[in-house]
């Protein structure tokens, strides 16, 4: 009899030493250990044996959560989901998967829906952050409580661009570049589309690159200039407004000025404006040191690899280069607006509109661009070539503005990606 409990004495021991090595998240998310009343995972979510009370034995009536591994990362978009199992549980009322740039998130932090049943199940995380560190788990909820699978990390991609020898402005990423740094230190992430390389931010230079002078005009409501260089953030604010870069004429976009006239002259009527013609050359302008203001065939270039890669409904291309806050609603499906599944390209076109005499228009409803060319008719004497993409759906090239009206600048690299 002493030697039978013995035995029984040893093998309780064993029970309770294997309890005790056991940890495990809760279903308030909370870490657990096995002298506490919680239901155990193991360190990769699985359930090491079946959920009972370490202080009576007793059986759990839980869910046991298993997070999916991560998939399809991309800029800012992922894959998960898990796997959801029940021990007695009275019933699903909600599963998927939450997640956050912080460690074990919860259902508190964003998160998806999908379903209220046990088994396997696929989630879509979406708003993400380019180039950022992420936490996933898997969730399930029941009349008890919600449960938690095992925390999954994983970063989206970054964009840059590939195959690129980089010069002493450009901050070098794995074979490519991710940045481009200004004259004055301004920094702008940029990003590969088809064999182009472009900057995915507007510029911010107040000054000019050539010379130096001071481009920024205070009086928003002053005439701004045919003639001279002239340039201004909106309300002239560019802590609120530093999102939309900063308003150029074509003259500071361009970094050129009427000999006749000084550098910053302000003079907007009455002159025949024919100032120089970038049509056929590179012109570095405001931009970096190796990048120049494009020119309208580079722009087409980029809508036609766009409308190839990226469609969206018929010839529909502005929603994958636009970005995905800033913009007035629009229900649409294939139309500019806010939506997680905008800027697919990562070029992060933001609706900057345009600065005209006195005013600011479409801001919050329209793109534009200057191009390096000449508009070549008497007619349009005062004005230069530009691109933009408007509140719908395409991207319309090689348009005529008024030089001295505002918009901001987008700057391409010299050298396409491959060469």
């Amino acid at each position: 009899m002493r030697r039978l409990l013995t035995i029984l004495s040893i093998c309780v021991l064993c029970f309770t030493a294997q309890a005790q090595i056991v940890t495990g998240v809760s279903r308030t998310g909370e870490v657990g250990t096995a002298g506490e009343d919680l239901p155990f995972v193991g360190e990769k979510g699985q359930i090491e044996s079946t959920p009972r009370l370490a202080s009576t034995g007793e059986l759990l009536d839980v869910l046991m959560v298993t997070t999916a591994p991560i998939s399809d990362t991309a800029y800012y978009t992922a894959t998960s989901g898990g796997e959801v199992k029940s021990n007695g549980s009275t019933g699903v009322t909600a599963r998927g998967v939450c997640w956050s740039t912080s460690p074990n998130p919860t259902i508190n932090d964003a998160h998806t829906s999908d379903g209220n049943t046990t088994g396997i199940f696929t989630s879509g995380l979406t708003r993400l952050a380019s180039a950022t560190l992420y936490h996933v788990r898997a969730y399930a909820t029941d009349a008890t409580g919600t449960y938690y699978g095992q925390d999954i990390s994983f970063t989206t991609k970054k964009f840059y661009c590939p195959s690129i020898t980089a010069n002493a402005n450009e901050s070098v990423f794995k074979t490519g570049i991710d940045s481009v740094t200004d004259h004055e230190g301004n920094k702008y992430p940029v990003v590969g589309i088809g064999s182009q390389c472009w900057m995915s931010a507007n510029m911010r230079a107040t000054t000019s690159p050539t010379t130096g002078t001071n481009l920024m005009v205070a009086n928003l409501n002053g005439n701004v200039s045919v003639v001279g260089k002239q340039a201004r953030w909106k309300d002239n604010d560019p802590v609120t407004n530093g999102w939309q870069g900063i308003y150029y004429n074509w003259n500071a976009a361009l970094d050129t000025f009427q000999a006749s006239h000084t550098e910053t002259e302000v003079l907007h009527d009455d002159v025949l404006c024919v100032g120089a013609n970038f049509t056929n050359v590179n012109r570095r302008g405001i931009c970096p040191e190796g990048w120049h203001v494009p020119h309208v065939a580079e722009y087409q270039a980029l809508h036609d690899y766009v409308a190839a890669n990226y469609p969206c409904g018929t010839n529909a291309t502005a929603k994958a280069l636009i970005s995905q806050t800033h913009w007035t609603s629009n229900s649409n499906n294939c139309n500019v607006g806010n939506s997680e599944t905008n800027n697919a390209t990562g070029f992060n076109a933001v609706p900057a509109g345009w600065h005209g005499s006195d005013n600011y228009n479409y801001v919050g409803g329209a793109v534009l661009f200057w191009a390096a060319d000449f508009w070549d008719d008497s007619y349009h004497r005062y004005t230069r070539k530009y691109t933009w993409l408007i509140y719908g759906s395409n991207l319309q090239n090689n348009q005529p503005l008024w030089i001295h009206q505002g918009i901001p600048i987008r700057c391409l690299r010299d050298i396409p990606i491959g060469q």
